[in-house]
């Protein structure tokens, strides 16, 4: 099987004992396909996804990519498959927007630095962060922090893109931008996108897949939420 596959997957936070889900989750993730991971807070969106890129382990069952456990690859390896836009701010506010985006090249040894310089203000660009190339980060905004990391996911160039809450700091504008890049990135460039969100509004429509972990913790699934009622119904219930 190509691509990601949880297979009876049950997420939980390390040492609690006490899982997330009350029933394990499966299923399939082709690259080419935007997911939206949905649900109210500490319904375990953000434990799911370190679970799925391994760092977090699973309480239970197992997380494949391209028919290999996640859970037994390394680092390095792990690396090469998931780029992360997480809600934490690194420790670089002397770095500026183009030597944080370098940051994601330490699998990157072949190339040189000619190379390097290129995939970092192709990043950038793709981003919308091309302006803060120069900027120092603890200079930016918190939007313009957000754009920046995501320019160092993206020149990390890996099949998996992983994000958590990437737009609570931008408006709604650039909410909208976002979603069109993450829809571009998964179509154009053959990524498999898993974002989690509170912006269903703006995510949904871009979406080819919803995950949403409701309050009694199961997991349920919905093709094409934008098109399919059923979506509406559990957001409806949600509140």
């Amino acid at each position: 099987m190509k691509g990601l596959q949880a297979i009876h997957l049950q997420t939980g936070y390390p040492g609690s004992g006490t899982p997330l889900l009350s029933e394990a989750l499966s299923f399939d993730a082709r690259q080419g396909t935007l997911w939206v991971l949905a649900g109210h807070n500490g319904a375990g969106k953000s434990t799911l996804l370190n679970t799925l890129c391994g760092l977090l382990p699973a309480n239970q069952g197992k997380v494949l990519w391209n028919g290999l456990e996640v859970d037994g690859m390394d680092p390095m390896s792990r690396s090469a498959v998931f780029a992360l836009v997480f809600t934490g701010r690194p420790a670089a506010s002397s770095f500026t927007g183009f030597e944080l985006t370098g940051t994601a090249l330490f699998r990157a040894q072949q190339l040189t630095e000619k190379e390097k310089a290129i995939r970092i203000s192709k990043a950038l660009e793709t981003a919308g962060a091309a302006h803060l190339s120069h900027v120092y980060f603890g200079k930016m905004s918190d939007g313009e922090k957000q754009k920046v990391l995501l320019a160092r996911a993206l020149a990390q160039d890996t099949p998996v893109l992983l994000l958590d809450e990437p737009s609570a700091f931008l408006d709604f504008a650039a909410k909208r931008e976002l979603a069109s890049l993450l829809r571009r990135l998964a179509t154009e460039h053959q990524k498999l996108v898993m974002v989690s969100t509170h912006d269903t509004e703006v995510f949904l429509p871009v979406s080819d897949e919803l995950l949403f972990l409701n309050r009694q913790g199961i997991a349920l699934q919905i093709s094409e939420p934008a098109r399919n009622p059923e979506a509406t119904r559990l957001f409806q219930a949600a509140g």
